[in-house]
């Protein structure tokens, strides 16, 4: 009888390595076809991606009574392509979320800050991570292989955030001197929100800290607004 603990003849060992080896090597391949196919289905969402920063961009250089006629055409582009997540989250095999998430990362935190940044012109709110992913187009049943994560959608809030305070500063130059006043209030509790989460992602606590930098340059802001007798009224403020 054979012991299996005894050493195999040289060529069955050197047949079994090349079995495993090419086996590992076809996985491989495998592997790589399909992050290759989900970049693929990404790269529609990363041109929209880019035409909605730019396009909400324009705030900064956009008269007061065309903002919100702006942030509704960012949300409105944002949802045409919704669709385009369906191919994506079909791509991407059920259970392997966390396996793929930093492919759709990149696109999802610009796309956050976009329409954040567009909620809060239309509503003076923060959008919540439910809505934001219902917005981009992300369904609640792709949960196991696509979603809008909460580290990427505090990214892109904060992103909003930085957008928001250089706005503040940008619309008095517009003589629309009742903005800066909402945005600051926002900051304050939006700054006082995050301070309550315990962040352990680094990347997001780096990010954290540029907050209060926004609070800070909005309440420059609102003092000079103010010291020169240019805030409006409190009914109008808002």
């Amino acid at each position: 009888m054979d012991d299996p603990m005894s050493p195999a003849p040289s060529g069955k060992v050197a047949a079994s390595l090349t079995e495993t080896l090419m086996r590992i090597s076809a996985d491989l391949e495998a592997e790589q076809t399909l992050k290759e196919s989900i970049k693929e289905s990404l790269q529609p969402l990363d041109t929209l991606s880019r035409s909605v920063t730019a396009l909400i961009n324009r705030v900064h250089s956009t008269p007061s009574d065309q903002l919100e006629a702006l942030a509704q055409q960012t949300l409105d582009q944002v949802r045409a392509s919704s669709t385009q997540w369906e191919v994506v989250a079909e791509k991407i095999p059920r259970g392997e979320y966390h396996r793929y998430a930093y492919q759709p990362s990149f696109i999802l935190k610009p796309l956050v800050t976009a329409i954040t940044l567009a909620f809060f012109l239309l509503h003076d709110d923060l959008i919540p991570l439910p809505l934001a992913a219902e917005t981009i187009g992300i369904k609640s049943e792709w949960q196991d292989r696509l979603q809008l994560s909460p580290d990427d959608y505090l990214q892109g809030v904060i992103g909003a955030s930085n957008e928001l305070a250089r706005l503040a500063m940008n619309a008095v130059t517009l003589r629309n001197f009742s903005l800066p006043l909402r945005i600051a209030a926002f900051e304050k509790d939006l700054f006082a929100g995050f301070s309550l989460l315990n962040l352990r992602n680094d990347a997001l606590r780096r990010r954290f800290d540029s907050l209060k930098y926004d609070v800070k340059r909005c309440e420059d802001v609102v003092y000079d607004i103010t010291l020169r007798n240019l805030a409006p009224p409190p009914a109008q403020s808002g």
